[in-house]
């Protein structure tokens, strides 16, 4: 088993997102009651998409990247996911 290591979180938010104008995921604002947030809204029927950019910390030794996402999806009647 190998070394197990604490490493850097890098979070990639909706609002840090670059969505294409070509089948790109809209990229909403959401007001709330004390700050608003941005969420990418993707359609059911299109495949699209959002990107981002980012740098890897210099500590970085080229070895496997942990990923962990998370999401939510709108609840809307039958197949929500």
């Amino acid at each position: 088993m190998g070394v197990i290591r604490m490493g850097t979180s890098i979070v990639l938010s909706p609002a840090g997102a670059i969505v294409p104008t070509s089948a790109g995921a809209e990229q909403k604002q959401i007001p709330g009651t004390n700050h608003s947030y941005y969420v990418l809204a993707f359609d059911k029927t299109t495949v699209e998409k959002a990107d981002w950019q980012f740098l890897m910390p210099s500590s970085y030794d080229e070895g496997n990247v942990l990923v962990q996402i998370y999401w939510v999806g709108t609840p809307t009647a039958g197949g929500v996911v």
